[in-house]
Order: C-alpha cells, then structure tokens, then sequence
C-alpha cells in the first residue's frame, strides 16, 4: 500500500475473538505439567477471561493466571478458581 501515491502510512490492527482467545488459553493450559490435567473452564468477553475450576489449589490457580495473562489478547483475568 506503500506504493500508492498519497500512502503515508499503513497501520494493521489485528484482535483476536473471544472463541480465538478461549483456544488459545485453552492450550497454554493444557500443555503445562502443572495444570494441564486439571478441568478448567475458559470464558472470555472482551478480552477479559474468567477461569472456573473446583479442583485447584492456591499454587495451582497461580500457574493458571500467570499462563493465561501471557496469552495474546488477554486484557484481563478473573480467577473463579476454588
């Protein structure tokens, strides 16, 4: 776009959906040694993902925050975790 006479700039916005976020949490999750076999929910709305889980403990909930904030797209994370 460059190219095109008059083009000063070109910017790409990328965001990813929420279903796009959910997968990808979803396996950053699953692929940790830690976390990977315990049943977590994903949910997410605008960016904020809410994780829900009655099998965790405080270490546990830890690790599954910490990996789901690290994920592109993620704005926000509520821990429902027990």
């Amino acid at each position: 776009a460059r190219a095109i006479k008059g083009v000063k700039d070109v910017q790409i916005a990328l965001t990813l959906s929420d279903a796009g976020i959910v997968s990808r949490v979803e396996k950053a999750l699953g692929a940790d040694p830690m976390v990977g076999k315990i049943g977590i929910a994903v949910e997410s709305e605008d960016g904020l993902v809410r994780l829900r889980s009655d099998q965790t403990n405080k270490d546990e909930r830890t690790r599954a925050v910490e990996l789901t904030k690290a994920v592109d797209g993620v704005k926000t994370v509520e821990d429902w975790m027990r």
